[in-house]
């Protein structure tokens, strides 16, 4: 039996918990203290050969998140809805070899414990109305520069400032990504980098490269049993992408025109 995306979610807690594995480690043969995965369906998610590469840490002064194409600047500025205690929370990437494309993350996740996840989420900003979502349609955040990211509503405003003096100090200025970015983040495959935009090491930002490039992706909180966020992920369609975690839904969501 092919695994949910939401039995995808668990393991990947379970991975994410530094007593059952470590950086760059492929998901491993057994999880024990997981009853929600059958021995066959992590046979399944094994073969699908997942790693964990460990970012750093994002720091949330005031417990607020923002998930945004860090390229582009289009996201809210205020970040989503859901906050967590402030504090600085471990950024992680879930990445996979495809035959024909290569490595690719396929998950981005910031983590705020390790508690069981019973519920799983669409996270909204405050420009998005959850209710109003049909069962086929998703919320997310648009990608055109091919990477996406977690940072603080503080950290965007810097890297907005950081932008706005590359643009006024380089000569022959391109683009942020080719006369900044681009050295630190092809130095790793899949593109990855915990990046400071100024020279305040605490406004942090987890950049990745999403998946097969452009898109629409939709991020998740997972909940505990007194509703605490446990995780926040977003999936990058690589691995039984079609799937939302909070539904039992089946085919291909769709971006809500919200």
């Amino acid at each position: 039996m092919t695994p949910g995306l939401r039995d995808i979610l668990a393991a990947l807690l379970a991975l994410a918990n530094p007593a059952m594995a470590g950086p760059g480690a492929p998901l491993p043969e057994t999880l024990p203290y997981l009853s929600v995965l059958e021995k066959s369906e992590l046979s399944v998610l094994s073969d699908k050969g997942l790693h964990r590469e460990v970012l750093g840490e994002v720091n949330l002064p005031t417990g607020r998140i923002v998930a945004m194409d860090p390229l582009t600047l289009s996201a809210d500025k205020a970040g989503f809805v859901q906050t967590v205690p402030p504090g600085k929370y471990l950024a992680t990437v879930y990445w996979t070899e495809d035959k024909d494309w290569g490595k690719r993350n396929a998950f981005a996740a910031l983590q705020f414990s390790f508690e069981p996840i019973l519920e799983w989420k669409i996270a909204v900003n405050t420009k998005q109305n959850y209710k109003a979502l049909k069962d086929d349609e998703i919320f997310g955040y648009a990608v055109d520069g091919g990477m996406g990211s977690f940072l603080s509503p503080e950290a965007y405003q810097a890297l907005e400032d950081s932008m706005d003096l590359a643009q006024k100090n380089t000569t022959n200025y391109s683009n942020y990504y080719d006369d900044v970015l681009s050295q630190p983040l092809e130095a790793t495959n899949p593109s990855r980098l915990l990046y400071a935009p100024t020279t305040d090491p605490e406004k942090t930002i987890a950049m990745f490269a999403s998946g097969f490039g452009d898109g629409y992706y939709p991020s998740y909180f997972g909940f505990d049993a007194q509703h605490r966020p446990v995780m926040l992920i977003t999936t990058f369609f690589v691995v039984d992408g079609n799937q939302d975690p909070s539904q039992p839904a089946d085919g291909s969501p769709k971006e809500s025109k919200q």
